[in-house]
């Protein structure tokens, strides 16, 4: 669903940034009581021998780390959808408006008509060859042999911009690695690799959404640090985000930098709560 930024009343975007904020709050409450219970400081101090180890091992940090096994998802996809539905239009009451009653939001979400919706997604048009469903027709092995053919050129184009048109009508099982990592204009030898909750790059993508990083304060230092660094709080079905990802690629680096690069894109936009069209383009889990 889209809603044009002129819908939206100074005080409606206020009041998504306040549930946003009231989110994030709940969200620390529950991560600092289970950090209580298990003990377990928010920021801890390493010593250099050990954060050698982790920079040479980080890609087994599950051998390094055994004590975090008690630690468990704060939240999960459920809880986020309680608190969307939780959400009251501060201008409108929907009660007695039908359309809320058939919707489990409580916001006047406008969406497209018809016309919108198949000019937006025209490239699903039965005239358009599509890879899932045409290759299981009767023409399939030519469906495939041209879309293989028409992957290499996309591949030898070298373009972020064509693989991503090329992708709205799928792709190739054999091609979808490398144009998946094209389509994000991926680098592999110009990033730096990190474990994704410890990545700061990551935090970047939370620059325009208020309230939506959590700051903890060290115990002898009153400047506050952002935790975790990455500024993503894990969840329960976090790791369903990257679980695809892993049957594609054998290399571990290029399997982080394209999950990353995913997940600054497109994922981080299904648990939070924004004004941004983008964001309320996507359901919440």
């Amino acid at each position: 669903m889209h809603i044009s930024r002129r819908h939206f009343s100074h005080e409606f975007n206020s009041f998504l940034i306040e549930a946003q904020k009231k989110w994030l709050e709940r969200t620390i409450h529950s991560l600092n009581s289970m950090c209580q219970e298990l003990k377990l400081p928010l920021d801890p101090a390493r010593p250099a021998k050990m954060v050698e180890l982790i920079i040479e091992s980080w890609d087994e940090l599950s051998t390094l780390f055994k004590a975090v096994r008690p630690v468990k998802p704060i939240f999960g996809p459920k809880d986020f959808l309680n608190a969307l539905q939780a959400l009251q239009h501060p201008n409108k009451n929907g009660h007695d408006d039908p359309l809320f009653k058939s919707s489990l939001s409580n916001l006047p979400l406008p969406t497209k008509d018809l016309s919108a919706l198949r000019q937006k997604y025209a490239s699903l048009n039965l005239t358009c060859m599509q890879n899932g469903v045409d290759d299981q027709s009767s023409v399939g092995n030519f469906c495939n042999a041209l879309r293989e053919l028409h992957s290499l050129k996309v591949l030898q184009h070298r373009s972020s911009q064509h693989a991503r048109v090329f992708l709205q009508n799928g792709c190739p099982l054999g091609f979808r690695s490398r144009i998946w990592a094209l389509c994000l204009n991926i680098n592999v030898t110009r990033s730096v690799l990190l474990p994704f909750l410890r990545d700061p790059k990551v935090m970047e993508v939370f620059a325009s959404y208020p309230g939506t990083v959590l700051k903890a304060s060290r115990r002898k230092n009153i400047d506050s640090v952002i935790y975790p660094p990455s500024g993503v709080i894990p969840f329960h079905g976090f790791s369903m985000y990257v679980s695809p990802l892993c049957y594609l690629y054998d290399d571990p680096v290029q399997l982080y930098i394209v999950f990353r690069q995913m997940y600054m894109n497109y994922f981080h936009r299904l648990h939070i709560i924004s004004d941004d069209p983008e964001v309320r383009n996507y359901p919440a889990h």
